[in-house]
């Protein structure tokens, strides 16, 4: 999707944050199908290289091509080890278990259909010490890491020392599939190709350069749910001709379930969405979680099945739910799945306009319309971005921002702000002067508040509500702790929402801690969403953030750490 007016508002291990410092730089070993290893001169990391050769409603045919792998020399608070991995991929094994790489994918297939894979492989390339160079003791996988102070310092290093006295190359399956749910109707699964095995007893990675792998589906009856697929979901599955190709936004159907005293009031927004060229429909909520889903469960897979819900009204009037994720993360998602209650998976793009009055209600809209339907006083604030990093863990923050500047910002025009903390040595004062000059992006990573953002640079509600940035309202995502927690009555994000001809038009935050690696990658896949040309998701906000997290379950694969992820940001 290329954004042309940023978001309309209709709604890898961690092991760099228990690493103390790399011993030297990433090596690159190069490895080829004649069983030759290489150590190259300089750091490469490529992907594999996934081909796809589509058969309908049979299945597919995949081949893998691995050029080498990236070893990185590490020293820990275990000792020292190499990290082993390719570009934005991710690993595979459990707490203290060694860390390889895996190549994940996402698939769907046809209603009632079995799925059976089998694999060629070959006969592997053996990388040991020699080849790399370097002892080759491959850093075992880390849990997760809260961004709250002390928490890396905190960390108690994981190795189960049965793994790494086992004389076995594994993991010892190269092939997985697991089915993991319904969305949107399309039955959707994951395949996970593992081109890369450790024995640890003997320091030797068995690396297989060239895969054939075949997927297979038998019995199937094709998908006729009748609803139009998720937004996005053609992009990122091996098999794309198997989603029906519709229009992005499906039907149009836009509910907005608004809370009793707030059914008046969102007239006027009704009306506009109308005009823009939505079916609009408003109803008044029920009291409970489940009686609000359960009217919008009676509208599910009729001409009426919601693409977007709106929620108006705080967690006083629309109770919000219990994750089933890690943590049990407050959660609006359970509104927006369809597919019973074990299901995280969205269906819709949903939003919510938390407020507890009109007044706020009223800053909501007329922020949000005039986003959408202009005319903005200065347009050219639409091509300037701020983004802000901790001191903390300032390598993850500042790298993750510098990633997404240099692959999408940059070519896209903007003009960008680096207010980092450790390297720029940013201040409260310039994180003001930024937003009141007009940007459309607002990105934090680091130390999050209820109240306020933590470490990055610190930035209060008194500091949003003194915001002067009339008619240039961002969209703010706070990759951080706790800013979106959904339990106390004006959260940090609320109050970029609430506040009136000033601060945000959009603000997303974590209930619940979150985490340096997978946040990380969500910010990433964010705007991987946004600017991925080769999507049919609309620039909206609700769209963008449903595709950005089915874009990083195909990298992080399935889990309690990725359902919180789900559930957490809201």
């Amino acid at each position: 999707m290329q954004a042309s007016r940023g978001l309309a508002v209709a709604v890898v291990l961690s092991v760099t944050l228990v690493t103390l410092q790399a011993a030297v730089g990433e090596t690159w070993v190069s490895v080829t199908a004649d069983g030759r290893a290489r150590l190259e001169a300089g750091s490469q990391s490529p992907s594999p290289v996934v081909a796809v050769d589509e058969l309908g409603t049979t299945g597919f045919d995949v081949a893998l091509t691995v050029s080498g792998v990236g070893i990185l020399p590490v020293k820990t608070k275990g000792g020292e080890f190499v990290q082993v991995g390719w570009g934005e991929e991710s690993s595979f094994g459990e707490a203290g278990e060694p860390a390889v790489p895996v190549v994940r994918r996402l698939f769907v297939v046809p209603d009632g259909a079995s799925v059976t894979v089998s694999s060629l492989s070959g006969q592997p390339v053996e990388i040991g010490s020699d080849a790399a160079n370097v002892a080759m003791r491959v850093m075992p996988v880390q849990p997760p890491i809260e961004k709250i102070p002390g928490a890396r310092e905190r960390a108690e290093f994981q190795m189960k020392a049965s793994a790494y006295e086992l004389n076995l190359a594994t993991p010892t399956e190269r092939v997985t599939v697991e089915e993991l749910g319904i969305v949107r109707g399309q039955r959707l699964f994951m395949l996970e190709v593992r081109p890369v095995a450790y024995n640890a007893h003997e320091g030797v990675l068995s690396v297989w350069p060239e895969m054939r792998v075949s997927v297979r589906f038998s019995e199937g009856s094709g998908n006729a749910s009748g609803l139009s697929p998720l937004p996005g979901l053609k992009s990122i599955v091996l098999n794309p001709g198997l989603v029906p190709t519709v229009h992005s936004r499906g039907s149009g159907n836009y509910l907005i379930v608004a809370a009793s005293a707030y059914v008046s009031a969102i007239q006027t927004f009704a009306n506009a969405k109308e005009a823009q060229g939505f079916t609009v429909t408003t109803h008044q909520a029920e009291t409970t979680t489940t009686a609000i889903k359960a009217y919008i469960q009676s509208l599910w897979g009729g001409s009426s099945s919601p693409d977007y819900v709106l929620l108006v009204g705080d967690t006083d009037t629309i109770p919000m739910w219990t994750g089933g994720g890690e943590g049990s993360p407050s959660t609006d998602l359970q509104y927006a799945c369809m597919d019973g209650t074990s299901d995280w998976y969205p269906d819709i793009a949903l939003g919510r306009f938390s407020v507890r009055n009109t007044t706020q209600l009223t800053a909501i809209v007329n922020k949000t319309l005039l986003y959408e339907n202009g005319p903005l006083p200065d347009p050219t604030y639409l091509k300037r971005a701020v983004f802000m990093a901790s001191n903390d863990n300032y390598t993850v923050s500042e790298g993750t921002h510098n990633w997404v500047i240099t692959n999408y910002m940059i070519p896209n025009g903007f003009t960008s702000l680096k207010l980092y903390c450790h390297t720029y040595g940013a201040t409260t004062q310039q994180v003001t002067d930024a937003f009141n000059a007009g940007q459309v992006y607002g990105i934090y990573s680091g130390h999050g508040g209820e109240l306020y953002w933590a470490d990055g640079p610190v930035f209060y509600q008194s500091n949003v509500n003194a915001l002067t940035n009339v008619g240039m309202y961002p969209l703010v995502y706070s990759f951080a702790c706790v800013t979106g927690t959904l339990t106390v009555e004006e959260c940090y994000m609320e109050t970029w929402q609430r506040a009136a001809n000033k601060a945000g038009v959009i603000a997303v935050g974590s209930s619940v801690n979150s985490y340096w690696t997978e946040d990380d990658v969500l910010e990433k896949k964010l705007f991987d969403s946004i600017y991925d040309p080769n999507d049919s998701v609309e620039p909206e906000a609700g769209p963008v953030w449903n595709d950005a997290k089915m874009r990083y379950l195909a990298q992080m694969g399935t889990g309690s750490t990725t359902r919180r992820y789900f559930e957490m940001y809201n």
